[in-house]
């Protein structure tokens, strides 16, 4: 998924759908191609913030509860690229502050299951939720 990130913020970069003024502010960009670099490396800490908790939780639960995370999380995929992203005439373009948001939302809902595993809580219905 990182590997196609630099094309995609090129791409994105190029039609971002910007925030709200006070997350534009939140950057402290000038311009909108600051915001573009600004969102663009708050997403790539999301993402690896997300990737960090994926794989630790994927640590602590057996074959069949990865088996139906794994599912959840292309699913979410799916939902986050179906609401961050867009094509029109103009071609492909992401709206990097809605990617930052799903991105750290999802982070938030893996660190919550992991602590339900940990807990011995763990329940395969809930790591199949894209929320």
């Amino acid at each position: 998924m990182r590997g196609h990130l630099p094309v995609a913020v090129l791409v994105a970069g190029l039609a971002l759908h910007l925030g709200s003024g006070a997350a534009q502010a939140d950057c402290g960009a000038k311009n909108e191609f600051e915001d573009v670099y600004c969102y663009a490396k708050q997403y790539i800490a999301s993402d690896d913030a997300l990737n960090a908790a994926y794989k630790t939780l994927t640590g602590k639960v057996d074959a069949d509860a990865k088996a139906v995370l794994k599912k959840g999380q292309l699913a979410w995929i799916k939902k986050r690229n179906a609401e961050c992203g867009s094509t029109d005439s103009d071609g492909y373009s992401v709206d990097l502050s809605c990617a930052v948001d799903f991105t750290d939302t999802r982070t938030k809902f893996l660190q919550d299951r992991q602590a339900e595993c940990e807990a011995g809580q763990c329940d395969l219905t809930k790591l199949a939720e894209v929320e």
